[in-house]
């Protein structure tokens, strides 16, 4: 029996707090970085809820609530649409909340000391980003190992469209000179084609003479 190399359905208690640690990362920058935070994370930090919330519910993650799953409801039906009913108690209900809220403050926690440790970096980033707006995998591991600086990669951004300008401009030029070349050649064929039944509408015409004289 072969078995897949990676089963992307499996997941792991570790993975699954990584994963949150990771869509928590922006809130926690902004909060290091800024005088403010904004809305941008609140996609992130709905899925590290959603996540935390299936680690309790789903998976029989949480060592206060054990190996139960809560998350099964029964739907039922009120006026024009389907309303969840849960069927545990409200004590029960209280208590996963309490153990969501527990993994997410945690994560967060964790996620504020590995940014404040590497703050450098973080701000490497940050200053590279307000540069060029975006970043590649390769861009990031070179600013966060050193090896290039948020002003060097930028300048390096710069080169690197320039050559692409230049390469579109050097296409478009060859490509509007084919097609004035192009062109020309259909001119020439006419040109020859109006020619060549100038010639045969004058032969006729002599023929026609010679024909006309006998």
């Amino acid at each position: 029996m072969i078995l897949p190399k990676e089963d992307k359905y499996y997941g792991t208690k570790t993975s699954m707090r990584e994963s949150i640690i990771h869509l928590l990362g922006g809130r926690v920058a902004e909060q290091l970085t800024l005088d403010d935070i904004s809305t941008g994370a609140s996609n992130d930090i709905q899925r590290a809820t959603e996540i935390a919330k299936d680690m309790v519910t789903k998976y029989g993650f949480s060592e206060k609530l054990g190996p139960v799953n809560y998350s099964s409801s029964d739907e039922v039906f009120l006026g024009k649409d389907f309303s969840s009913r849960q069927n545990f108690s409200e004590g029960t209900a209280a208590e996963i909340d309490e153990e969501v809220r527990h993994i997410i403050e945690s994560c967060y926690a964790e996620a504020k000391q590995l940014l404040t440790d590497h703050m450098h970096e973080l701000n490497e980033v940050a200053q590279a980003l307000l540069e060029v707006e975006t970043l590649d995998g390769e861009q990031f591991e070179k600013l966060y190992t050193g090896e290039m600086t948020a002003k060097e990669l930028a300048e390096h951004v710069d080169m690197e469209e320039d050559k692409i300008r230049e390469m579109n401009e050097a296409e478009a030029a060859e490509a509007e000179r084919l097609l004035l070349e192009e062109k020309a050649a259909e001119e020439t064929a006419d040109e020859e084609n109006a020619e060549e039944a100038a010639e045969d509408e004058s032969e006729t015409v002599e023929s026609d003479k010679e024909e006309e004289e006998k």
